[in-house]
């Protein structure tokens, strides 16, 4: 880089000479040498460009590598956390495995509660049917919801009035897994979460659980 700045000086200073009329060939530079110097600044600019040409390919291509470096670490993220949930499962489902005949039977298993910012609970459980019946199970979801608004205490029951009812259907053989995402009032304080599952408006199961703080 300093020859080119050299380089490009000399070729200036001689253009200047040459302007005023003044023998630079006889000053020490002749005009052979000059070519020369020209052309060697010539190379050295299109080095030059090259060379930025280059690096800029290189950022491109670390920008990249970063941005697949990101999303590949997401996704990491994401299977390592179905994997824990898969992991949980396979030994919830071994768990129930019965040693003998079981009776008829709905139940509610793993409610699961999270509040999530600003103003809604994820919600989370499993349903399951014991016995050997081979008609499908049709039901719905209810949840009622013990809440502090506003100072005093109150309930909130899900699917209101205004709520659409197919997140709470339910329809399954042996078992049915329901999550989603109610939404509340704001400044709202959740004191507990009971769940239940209806057939034809009777309860065939319920279970509760308190909000984790």
């Amino acid at each position: 880089m300093a020859l080119l700045f050299f380089i490009i000086g000399a070729l200036a200073l001689w253009t200047y000479e040459l302007g005023r009329g003044m023998n630079v060939l006889g000053a020490g530079v002749s005009a052979e040498q000059a070519q020369l110097l020209k052309a060697q600044a010539a190379k050295a600019l299109a080095e030059r460009d090259q060379t930025s040409g280059a690096l800029g390919t290189l950022e491109n291509q670390l920008a990249m590598e970063r941005a697949a470096h990101t999303q590949l670490a997401a996704q990491v993220q994401s299977l390592t956390a179905e994997n824990a949930r898969l992991q949980e499962d396979l030994a919830f489902f071994d768990s129930l495995v019965p040693a003998g005949p079981v009776s008829e039977g709905i139940s509610i298993r793993r409610l699961k509660l999270e509040l999530v910012p600003p103003n809604q609970l994820r919600y989370r459980l499993l349903v399951m049917r014991r016995g050997n019946n081979p008609q499908d199970f049709r039901g719905s979801l209810a949840l009622s919801l013990a809440v502090i608004q506003a100072g005093k205490a109150s309930v909130l029951n899900f699917p209101g009035k205004e709520d659409k009812t197919e997140p709470f259907q339910l329809e399954f053989q042996r078992y049915q897994r329901i999550e989603g995402i109610l939404p509340l009032p704001e400044g709202v304080q959740i004191r507990n979460v009971q769940a239940r599952v209806l057939e034809n408006g009777k309860v065939r199961a319920q279970q509760s659980a308190n909000m984790e703080r």
